[in-house]
Protein backbone atom coordinates (compact mmCIF):
# COMPACT_ATOMS: atom_id res chain seq x y z
CA UNK A 1 0.00 0.00 0.00
CA UNK A 2 1.37 3.40 -0.97
CA UNK A 3 1.87 5.71 2.03
CA UNK A 4 4.08 8.44 0.56
CA UNK A 5 4.94 10.21 -2.68
CA UNK A 6 8.24 11.91 -3.50
CA UNK A 7 8.14 14.52 -6.26
CA UNK A 8 11.13 15.81 -8.13
CA UNK A 9 10.70 19.56 -8.59
CA UNK A 10 12.12 20.84 -11.89
CA UNK A 11 10.39 19.21 -14.85
CA UNK A 12 8.09 17.18 -12.62
CA UNK A 13 6.15 19.33 -10.15
CA UNK A 14 7.36 22.52 -11.81
CA UNK A 15 7.30 23.32 -15.52
CA UNK A 16 10.78 24.80 -15.56
CA UNK A 17 12.97 22.71 -17.85
CA UNK A 18 11.99 24.43 -21.11
CA UNK A 19 12.63 27.81 -19.55
CA UNK A 20 15.74 26.38 -17.98
CA UNK A 21 17.36 25.90 -21.36
CA UNK A 22 16.98 29.61 -22.07
CA UNK A 23 18.34 30.43 -18.63
CA UNK A 24 21.36 28.23 -19.24
CA UNK A 25 22.05 30.13 -22.45
CA UNK A 26 21.71 33.42 -20.55
CA UNK A 27 24.21 32.28 -17.93
CA UNK A 28 26.74 31.11 -20.52
CA UNK A 29 26.39 34.47 -22.24
CA UNK A 30 26.99 36.19 -18.90
CA UNK A 31 30.22 34.24 -18.54
CA UNK A 32 31.40 35.66 -21.86
CA UNK A 33 32.08 32.35 -23.58
CA UNK A 34 32.02 31.83 -27.33
CA UNK A 35 28.27 31.44 -27.98
CA UNK A 36 28.94 30.40 -31.57
CA UNK A 37 30.77 27.28 -30.41
CA UNK A 38 29.14 24.09 -31.67
CA UNK A 39 28.99 22.65 -28.14
CA UNK A 40 26.73 25.40 -26.72
CA UNK A 41 23.35 23.74 -27.46
CA UNK A 42 24.49 20.45 -25.98
CA UNK A 43 25.88 22.14 -22.88
CA UNK A 44 22.69 24.14 -22.35
CA UNK A 45 20.58 21.01 -22.69
CA UNK A 46 22.35 19.43 -19.72
CA UNK A 47 20.00 21.38 -17.47
CA UNK A 48 20.69 21.26 -13.75
CA UNK A 49 23.47 18.72 -14.27
CA UNK A 50 25.74 21.07 -16.19
CA UNK A 51 29.13 21.45 -14.51
CA UNK A 52 32.09 23.74 -14.97
CA UNK A 53 34.15 20.67 -15.87
CA UNK A 54 31.93 20.00 -18.88
CA UNK A 55 32.09 23.62 -20.01
CA UNK A 56 35.85 23.73 -19.52
CA UNK A 57 36.37 20.53 -21.48
CA UNK A 58 34.17 21.66 -24.36
CA UNK A 59 35.21 25.30 -24.54
CA UNK A 60 38.73 25.34 -23.13
CA UNK A 61 37.74 27.61 -20.24
CA UNK A 62 38.86 27.35 -16.60
CA UNK A 63 35.76 27.96 -14.47
CA UNK A 64 35.63 26.62 -10.91
CA UNK A 65 32.86 24.13 -10.18
CA UNK A 66 31.58 25.76 -6.99
CA UNK A 67 31.49 29.29 -8.37
CA UNK A 68 29.96 28.06 -11.61
CA UNK A 69 27.23 26.17 -9.77
CA UNK A 70 26.46 29.17 -7.57
CA UNK A 71 26.11 31.49 -10.54
CA UNK A 72 24.20 28.92 -12.54
CA UNK A 73 21.57 28.54 -9.84
CA UNK A 74 21.31 32.29 -9.38
CA UNK A 75 20.14 32.67 -12.99
CA UNK A 76 17.11 30.55 -12.11
CA UNK A 77 16.26 32.27 -8.85
CA UNK A 78 14.16 35.10 -10.27
CA UNK A 79 12.29 32.59 -12.43
CA UNK A 80 11.47 30.59 -9.30
CA UNK A 81 10.15 33.75 -7.72
CA UNK A 82 8.12 35.02 -10.64
CA UNK A 83 7.81 32.88 -13.76
CA UNK A 84 7.75 29.10 -13.50
CA UNK A 85 4.35 27.41 -13.40
CA UNK A 86 3.24 24.16 -11.84
CA UNK A 87 2.78 21.16 -14.08
CA UNK A 88 -0.80 20.66 -15.32
CA UNK A 89 -2.90 18.81 -12.78
CA UNK A 90 -0.31 18.95 -10.00
CA UNK A 91 -2.54 20.64 -7.43
CA UNK A 92 -5.47 18.41 -8.37
CA UNK A 93 -3.27 15.37 -7.82
CA UNK A 94 -2.27 16.69 -4.41
CA UNK A 95 -5.99 16.99 -3.65
CA UNK A 96 -6.37 13.34 -4.61
CA UNK A 97 -3.47 12.30 -2.37
CA UNK A 98 -5.07 14.20 0.51
CA UNK A 99 -8.27 12.18 0.12
CA UNK A 100 -6.20 9.02 0.43
CA UNK A 101 -4.18 10.22 3.41
CA UNK A 102 -0.93 9.81 1.46
CA UNK A 103 1.96 12.02 2.56
CA UNK A 104 3.98 13.89 -0.05
CA UNK A 105 6.89 16.23 -0.52
CA UNK A 106 9.73 17.39 -2.73
CA UNK A 107 13.21 15.95 -3.28
CA UNK A 108 15.19 18.24 -5.52
CA UNK A 109 18.66 18.93 -6.85
CA UNK A 110 18.21 22.65 -6.35
CA UNK A 111 18.81 24.62 -3.19
CA UNK A 112 16.33 24.64 -0.36
CA UNK A 113 15.67 28.38 -0.37
CA UNK A 114 14.79 28.31 -4.08
CA UNK A 115 12.41 25.38 -3.66
CA UNK A 116 10.75 27.01 -0.66
CA UNK A 117 10.18 30.23 -2.60
CA UNK A 118 8.53 28.32 -5.44
CA UNK A 119 6.00 26.57 -3.24
CA UNK A 120 5.45 29.63 -1.08
CA UNK A 121 4.44 31.48 -4.25
CA UNK A 122 1.78 28.85 -4.92
CA UNK A 123 0.66 28.73 -1.26
CA UNK A 124 1.78 25.11 -1.05
CA UNK A 125 4.68 25.35 1.37
CA UNK A 126 2.62 24.46 4.44
CA UNK A 127 0.85 21.73 2.55
CA UNK A 128 3.99 19.74 1.79
CA UNK A 129 5.17 17.25 4.39
CA UNK A 130 8.79 17.90 3.45
CA UNK A 131 11.17 19.60 1.04
CA UNK A 132 14.63 18.08 0.93
CA UNK A 133 17.61 18.50 -1.35
CA UNK A 134 20.75 16.81 -2.58
CA UNK A 135 22.64 19.14 -0.26
CA UNK A 136 20.94 17.48 2.73
CA UNK A 137 22.51 14.12 1.91
CA UNK A 138 25.68 15.23 0.12
CA UNK A 139 24.96 13.12 -2.95
CA UNK A 140 23.26 13.60 -6.31
CA UNK A 141 20.33 11.59 -7.64
CA UNK A 142 22.81 9.25 -9.23
CA UNK A 143 22.66 7.66 -5.79
CA UNK A 144 19.52 6.57 -3.87
CA UNK A 145 20.34 8.45 -0.65
CA UNK A 146 18.04 11.42 -1.31
CA UNK A 147 15.01 9.22 -2.01
CA UNK A 148 15.69 7.07 1.05
CA UNK A 149 16.12 10.19 3.17
CA UNK A 150 12.88 11.71 1.85
CA UNK A 151 10.88 8.56 2.53
CA UNK A 152 12.33 8.31 6.03
CA UNK A 153 11.18 11.86 6.79
CA UNK A 154 7.59 10.61 6.77
CA UNK A 155 8.28 7.19 8.27
CA UNK A 156 8.22 5.31 4.99
CA UNK A 157 10.61 3.35 2.79
CA UNK A 158 10.98 2.15 -0.80
CA UNK A 159 8.33 -0.53 -0.39
CA UNK A 160 5.48 1.93 0.19
CA UNK A 161 6.66 5.08 -1.62
CA UNK A 162 6.28 6.33 -5.21
CA UNK A 163 8.94 8.53 -6.79
CA UNK A 164 7.93 10.94 -9.57
CA UNK A 165 10.77 11.97 -11.89
CA UNK A 166 11.38 13.14 -15.44
CA UNK A 167 15.08 12.41 -16.04
CA UNK A 168 16.23 8.94 -17.05
CA UNK A 169 19.14 8.70 -14.62
CA UNK A 170 16.91 9.68 -11.69
CA UNK A 171 14.18 7.21 -12.67
CA UNK A 172 16.81 4.47 -12.87
CA UNK A 173 18.23 5.36 -9.46
CA UNK A 174 14.85 5.28 -7.76
CA UNK A 175 13.79 2.11 -9.55
CA UNK A 176 17.02 0.30 -8.71
CA UNK A 177 16.55 1.29 -5.06
CA UNK A 178 13.19 -0.48 -4.98
CA UNK A 179 10.86 2.49 -5.27
CA UNK A 180 7.80 2.45 -7.47
CA UNK A 181 8.41 5.03 -10.20
CA UNK A 182 6.18 7.26 -12.31
CA UNK A 183 7.87 9.34 -15.01
CA UNK A 184 6.55 12.49 -16.64
CA UNK A 185 7.00 13.00 -20.36
CA UNK A 186 9.21 16.07 -20.21
CA UNK A 187 10.04 17.21 -23.76
CA UNK A 188 13.42 18.40 -22.53
CA UNK A 189 14.37 14.69 -22.30
CA UNK A 190 12.60 13.60 -25.47
CA UNK A 191 15.55 11.56 -26.75
CA UNK A 192 15.30 9.40 -23.61
CA UNK A 193 11.53 8.83 -23.67
CA UNK A 194 11.65 5.28 -25.01
CA UNK A 195 14.14 4.19 -22.37
CA UNK A 196 12.34 6.07 -19.60
CA UNK A 197 9.09 4.35 -20.53
CA UNK A 198 10.86 0.99 -20.41
CA UNK A 199 12.33 1.66 -16.95
CA UNK A 200 9.47 3.42 -15.14
CA UNK A 201 6.43 1.65 -13.76
CA UNK A 202 4.27 4.23 -15.51
CA UNK A 203 4.97 6.97 -18.06
CA UNK A 204 2.50 9.88 -18.13
CA UNK A 205 1.91 13.10 -20.05
CA UNK A 206 1.15 15.10 -16.90
CA UNK A 207 -0.83 14.80 -13.68
CA UNK A 208 -4.15 15.25 -15.49
CA UNK A 209 -3.25 12.18 -17.53
CA UNK A 210 -2.53 10.26 -14.32
CA UNK A 211 -5.81 11.34 -12.73
CA UNK A 212 -7.68 10.23 -15.83
CA UNK A 213 -6.03 6.81 -15.63
CA UNK A 214 -6.94 6.56 -11.95
CA UNK A 215 -10.55 7.63 -12.57
CA UNK A 216 -10.88 5.08 -15.37
CA UNK A 217 -9.32 2.47 -13.06
CA UNK A 218 -6.55 1.97 -15.61
CA UNK A 219 -4.07 2.58 -12.81
CA UNK A 220 -4.03 2.29 -9.04
CA UNK A 221 -1.55 3.82 -6.64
Amino acid sequence: MIKAVIFDMDGTALDSMTYGYANNITYLELLGVDMDHAAIPKLASRGWNLTADEVNQALGTDFCNKAFKDGYLETHHLMYQNEYKLMPGFIEFLDYLDTKGIKYGIATATRLYGAEEVFKRFDLLDRLDFITTEGRVGKTKNFPDLYIHAANLVGCDASNTIVFEDALYAVKTAKDAGFKTIALKEKFFEEDHAEIEAVADLFIEDFNDLLNKINKEDYQL
